[in-house]
């Protein structure tokens, strides 16, 4: 039953104040994800953070500090990264 709702889920809002995406399995279950939204309060993406999803595109906010490897690993749907 969980996975039959995760697999329902396509768009996704992370919170702002939100201040980092934790290092991999944080959308690990979410394969059918096409789009996040990303705060302006950002500052840190940990490694593979999005890996394995179906991301088409992302904007990242210009306050990044650190964007790990592997972030967009196998992301073949991956189109845009602004």
């Amino acid at each position: 039953l969980v996975n039959e709702s995760i697999d329902t889920i396509t768009d996704v809002t992370i919170a702002e104040g939100a201040t980092k995406i934790p290092k991999k399995n944080l959308f690990d279950h979410f394969k059918n994800i096409a789009k996040i939204d990303l705060p302006g309060s950002l500052e840190i993406i940990d490694s593979e953070a999005f890996a394995f999803t179906s991301i088409a595109s992302i904007y990242i906010p210009s306050i990044i500090a650190s964007i790990g490897e592997g972030v967009f690993m196998l992301c073949t749907n991956l189109k845009a990264v602004v």
